[in-house]
């Protein structure tokens, strides 16, 4: 077969798959490749490590990112990858990787719940009918970010419980927070505390469940029972939490994935694309 390089790009790390013409499966992380982040800093950095894998450039690159559904961003992004030695390229934004890795070629709703959030139908394998993805600054309701805004604003809110406090103040640095926002960096710094502050069980599950309802406010507006598909690393985290919620306000989970990435490669060795 034809190499492939397969990424799926979001909000803080690319996943990627180099599938060679043997077949053999190559899986690795970067950092995001976000369009936002390509800089001249950005593009020195990342070249060195293409400049060390230059197998990785043989072949078909499929490239899946955040910020990439319009057409224009997409392009944009192709001509960097053309820059720094592809030839191959075709880039398609992270909701197309997410219809993929879950429905393939059949149709279905989905939900993207990770660093950032949205909502859509996939019909005939192409995106429709998008609610939120709004972006971190103006939204983000029921992704990891918005946990980490829900707790950040409570906190200086003084509205956290007193052992909710505690552990804010052992796990957050006395500073780190206003760094982030001079710095501009709070997307990263308050999409981590979901996982740093998961090993407290049950502490911060008024804060998910709050998160969550206000991404159900926002992009259910049916009272039928509604079947969705769900890909994302704070849903899969916190599932346990989620689909009893969910399954009160009848909302059926039909199928949850941390990360699309295998999934993808799946389909496209499948299907020989």
């Amino acid at each position: 077969m034809i190499p492939l390089l397969i990424a799926d790009s979001g909000g803080t790390k690319t996943d990627w798959c180099f599938i060679d013409s043997s077949n053999t499966k190559h899986f690795f992380t970067t950092e995001s490749y976000h369009p936002e982040n390509w800089s001249k800093d950005f593009e020195a950095r990342i070249q060195k490590f293409w400049i060390d894998h230059p197998d990785y450039k043989v072949g078909q690159l499929h490239f899946f990112c955040a910020g990439c559904l319009k057409d224009e961003k997409a392009n944009e992004l192709a001509q960097l990858f053309s820059r720094i030695g592809f030839s191959n390229i075709t880039v398609k934004s992270d909701l197309h990787a997410a219809g993929l890795a879950l429905y393939g070629k059949s149709n279905g709703f989905c939900a993207i719940m990770g660093t950032g959030s949205v909502f859509f139908e996939w019909r005939n394998q192409n995106v429709v009918s998008i609610v939120g993805g709004k972006g971190h600054e103006i939204g983000d309701e029921g992704s990891g970010y918005f946990f980490g805004k829900l707790v950040v604003e409570a906190f200086e809110n003084k509205t956290l419980s007193i052992e909710q406090k505690r552990i804010f103040e052992k796990e957050i640095a006395p500073n780190e927070i206003s760094d982030a926002i001079r710095n501009k960096t709070t997307k990263n710094v308050f999409s981590s505390l979901p996982k740093r502050f998961a090993s407290y069980s049950g502490a911060f599950d008024d804060f998910h469940l709050q998160n969550i309802e206000l991404f159900f406010d926002d992009v259910w507006k049916s009272n039928e029972p509604l079947q969705v598909s769900i890909v994302g690393g704070y849903f899969d985290a916190n599932s346990e939490r989620f689909i009893p919620h969910l399954s009160k306000k009848g909302i059926h989970i039909q199928n949850f994935i941390d990360r699309p990435i295998d999934s993808l490669v799946d389909y496209f060795v499948r299907s020989g694309e």
